[in-house]
């Protein structure tokens, strides 16, 4: 069952420093699908490489 897409979290950078005031989607989807809760937003810009098959 797919509950959310797009990217880890907010901030499509390499940089460590902006880690911190990064919102971290995955971790709040995981949170709210434990809960039993709808995800919000349930789909999120992607950012990264592509996963070839």
């Amino acid at each position: 069952m797919l509950v959310c897409m797009g990217g880890i979290d907010d901030k499509p950078t390499s940089n460590p420093q902006d880690i911190p005031g990064a919102t971290p989607c995955v971790h709040n989807a995981l949170a709210a699908v434990a809960a039993g809760q709808a995800v919000d937003p349930s789909q999120t810009r992607p950012y990264g490489r592509t996963v070839k098959y």
